[in-house]
């Protein structure tokens, strides 16, 4: 089975934990035993200063506004996909149907030049069927299920930030330095 690529720094790993270390993009995998959809385990007591709150607030800010660019242009692509799938089926049945037609014209003429003009039309016409075939099957269900599974991951990435945000501007708030 084909592995899908996540968009961001962050990957989704099920029943794993995600853990932000000091360094701004190093991420190790930690498995938390839960099963748990849990993205980052984050100490915020391993913040000392405001500057360091504001480094992760930062990097925060960065991560929010990548996956809002991704959720964006997945929900576009979706819907542009839905709408191409549709116009794709209603294409193939008319091609599957004008195959039909010139396969029954050949079948009753006599050989000549006019049989070759047609039997050049229906290859045409077999030919964009295959292409219709192709188009349905890379617009199917499989691309849907992925694009699906693309936005779940980017909300739950979402609110796992909107949490760790949360949780940092509070910590920041209790400090002096």
């Amino acid at each position: 089975m084909k592995k899908i690529a996540l968009f961001s720094r962050f990957q989704q790993f099920s029943g794993n934990v995600l853990v932000f270390t000091s360094e701004r993009d190093k991420l190790t995998k930690h498995n938390n035993g839960s099963g748990s959809k849990t993205l980052m385990n984050f100490n915020t007591a391993s913040l000392k200063t405001k500057n360091d709150c504001d480094t992760v607030l930062d990097f925060i800010a960065d991560e929010q506004d990548e996956l809002l660019y991704l959720k964006v242009n997945i929900n576009h692509d979706s819907k542009a996909s839905s709408e191409s799938s549709d116009q794709i089926e209603t294409d193939l049945v008319k091609a599957n149907a004008d195959l039909v037609t010139a396969n029954n014209i050949i079948a009753g003429m006599e050989d000549g030049p006019a049989k070759e003009i047609q039997i050049t039309k229906q290859v045409r016409i077999g030919l964009r069927v295959r292409v219709l075939n192709e188009r349905k099957q890379n617009s199917g269900v499989l691309p849907l299920f992925q694009k699906l599974y693309s936005l779940d991951t980017i909300e739950h990435q979402e609110a796992t930030l909107a949490d760790q945000k949360t949780q940092i501007e509070a910590h920041k708030a209790t400090l002096s330095v």
